[in-house]
């Protein structure tokens, strides 16, 4: 009897460090999950702290993990609240957290194309979607954005749209010292059609003037131009129904007039993805 309680003591002490392991590195169960879900051309998979590889489509992605796209190619990652990003050809592009109230990305040069849904009523209620560059960092939610990062580090910021006011804010990314990590500036928030640029500077990004109007030129990042694939269910969710039944009434509604029929996040669950 006492060997008995003494293993049973040691499973249960197991277990909850392992509990709280998975709670502190974000995998705890219903954490962010995410996924290369098209790929086009040559792009290529880094797993954390080993070599590159040729990228598939349906390979998981953990943090830490990066995607590097060639030249004439792109590739498209979804998340399990139903955002996606596109990246363009010749992007780097890193995963720096996925947690149930924060998904947080980095694209080092290249560019970045987001639709970031606003999610409501799941398991990702009040989650915060960062987009990072070497110069600033912004915080999304219900929007449809581009971000361009140049070989010179100079940051691009264009915001085509966003349900929620506030919704896009960027900051710019301060450094007082060489031997200090960056931190977040005061932050800027931008309006429908505005762009705002962040120059790279000795001290990290610096905002040199206001957001001003999109040029006519720029083609627009639009929900309907969305990339048509498979969002994930989150890590650890015990089964398919659960995970259907807490995106059922993921999106809110679109504010904006339109006559399209657009398609609910559980019909988006059982379709088959189209092919690039």
């Amino acid at each position: 009897m006492k060997n008995n309680f003494s293993l049973l003591l040691a499973a249960a002490m197991a277990f909850a460090m392992a509990a709280t392991s998975r709670a502190e590195d974000g995998s705890a169960r219903g954490s962010a999950a995410a996924v290369i879900a098209r790929v086009s051309g040559e792009v290529l998979y880094m797993p954390q702290g080993e070599a590159l590889l040729p990228a598939k489509e349906g390979q998981k992605l953990q943090t830490g993990d990066a995607v590097v796209v060639k030249e004439d190619a792109n590739a498209v990652i979804v998340f399990s609240d139903g955002s996606k990003v596109q990246l363009r050809e010749s992007s780097s592009f890193r995963v720096e957290k996925l947690q149930s109230k924060l998904i947080e990305v980095r694209l080092n040069k290249g560019v970045l194309e987001g639709w970031i849904s606003k999610v409501k009523g799941t398991l990702f209620s009040g989650r915060v979607f960062k987009t990072r560059t070497p110069t600033a960092v912004a915080a999304v939610r219900g929007t449809e954005f581009r971000v361009r990062v140049s070989p010179q580090g100079l940051t691009t910021w264009d915001l085509f749209r966003t349900e929620t006011p506030g919704g896009f804010a960027v900051a710019p990314l301060v450094q007082a010292k060489p031997s200090q990590p960056a931190e977040e500036g005061i932050p800027v928030a931008l309006k429908n059609g505005e762009r705002l640029v962040v120059e790279k500077s000795a001290g990290g990004g610096q905002i040199m003037a206001a957001p001003a109007p999109i040029p006519p030129t720029e083609t627009p990042v639009r929900v309907e131009d969305a990339p048509a694939v498979l969002a994930p269910p989150p890590d650890n969710t015990t089964t398919k129904e659960e995970f259907q039944e807490s995106v059922a009434a993921k999106l809110e509604p679109d504010s904006t007039t339109t006559t399209e029929t657009k398609p609910s996040p559980l019909q988006n669950l059982t379709a088959s993805p189209s092919s690039p």
